[in-house]
């Protein structure tokens, strides 16, 4: 209203002004009256409707802003830029613990924020895995090996930095149903992982505790098995040094073993302690994942005999769905060294060690 009022005033003016040159050129004074009246009411009319067009073209937000007072403007923009601010800062935490939180939001004028999150507990996962297995190379000589077995892994985040695993399985030889040491349950592996941290920007690294429980009866009676500790750190690289889909991962752990004697059933001497550098290489394309695994083992017996030991996998697994998986693999192990305890044992395919199996698992 106010610029309408200021309109009509300056075109007041200069109508005034026009008429006064009309009167000194004009002697119809009528003929000025006529003329004024018709310019002032055109002029009101066009201020009118250029008054009454923007205001009903201008959003209530605006009309809202344009009657406010410089002060209630500047407090609102105060205010619309700490709700952005709280926003942002709740955005990142929301991407920080997007895998255990529980989020409530809450419906406000302008948009909808975050509120509050509510950390679960824990997140429960877990992998059942059915194998079959089979020695690669058949020398008929009444030592194939052939067996089916069940694995159950499962895994709790029992806090934002900590993860629990227990792993046991169970297996069956086809050889040899008789034999104690490749027939029944496993020992319960547990696993304490903590959350790897940076060392780097190109590594990674955390620490594991590592326990086994004498689930086995075989590791019971024969082995006089009852119990052991151990831990260990793994490294991972980033994206920074891998191409897109490889991952990498070295890991050393030491454990201690516990035993009711120094020796088995037979009386061979038992391992106490033990060493274990393994890597891990994977790359994944699509379905496909491709897996390399390689370990080195040392243990040291109760009477000080040093020994070591090799096992190396190669798999290719395929992802049927996002909980079914099929997969394919070679393994072998053995001693380090040859009998005579000189030459290396190492080998990629060994016809009398070589195992080739076939696995489905699904992820629960």
């Amino acid at each position: 209203m106010h610029f309408l009022q200021i309109g009509i005033n300056e075109q007041t003016a200069f109508t005034l002004k026009w008429a006064r040159g009309c009167m000194q050129n004009s002697k119809s004074v009528k003929n000025l009256v006529r003329i004024q009246s018709w310019i002032s009411l055109g002029a009101v009319f066009i201020f009118a409707s250029l008054g009454m067009s923007a205001e009903l073209g201008s959003d209530s937000i605006t009309a809202a802003r344009v009657r406010q007072s410089p002060a209630e403007t500047r407090s609102d923009n105060q205010q619309y830029v700490s709700l952005k601010k709280f926003n942002s800062e709740l955005s990142l935490k929301a991407k920080e613990y997007q895998k255990t939180a529980a989020y409530t939001t809450l419906e406000n004028s302008q948009q909808r924020i975050i509120y509050k999150i509510n950390h679960s507990k824990s997140v429960i996962s877990g992998n059942v895995q059915l194998t079959y297995a089979q020695s690669m190379i058949d020398q008929n000589d009444g030592n194939k090996k052939a067996f089916q077995s069940i694995m159950t892994t499962i895994s709790g985040m029992i806090s934002e930095d900590y993860t629990l695993t227990a792993r046991i399985s169970a297996s069956q030889d086809l050889e040899n149903s008789d034999s104690d040491e490749t027939n029944g349950v496993s020992d319960l592996g547990l696993i304490l992982s903590k959350k790897q941290n940076e060392i780097a920007d190109w590594i990674t690294g955390g620490f594991s505790f590592i326990s086994t429980l004498p689930t086995s009866s075989y590791s019971r009676d024969y082995q006089n098995f009852q119990g052991s500790l151990g831990t260990a750190y793994t490294f991972s690289l980033t994206d920074q040094v891998l191409a897109q889909g490889v991952s990498t991962s070295l890991s050393v752990s030491a454990n201690r073993n516990f035993h009711k004697f120094e020796t088995d059933a037979n009386g061979r001497n038992l391992n106490i302690y033990g060493l274990k550098e393994s890597l891990v290489s994977t790359y994944t394309t699509g379905s496909f994942l491709f897996s390399f695994e390689f370990l080195h083992r040392h243990a040291w017996d109760y009477s000080g005999t040093v020994s070591q030991a090799f096992e190396h996998t190669e798999e290719v697994s395929y992802s049927i769905t996002q909980r079914w998986s099929a997969s394919l693999g070679h393994t072998n192990a053995g001693s380090w060294l040859t009998p005579n305890g000189q030459d290396s044992n190492l080998k990629v395919i060994n016809e009398n060690d070589s195992i080739i199996y076939g696995s489905m698992s699904l992820v629960f």
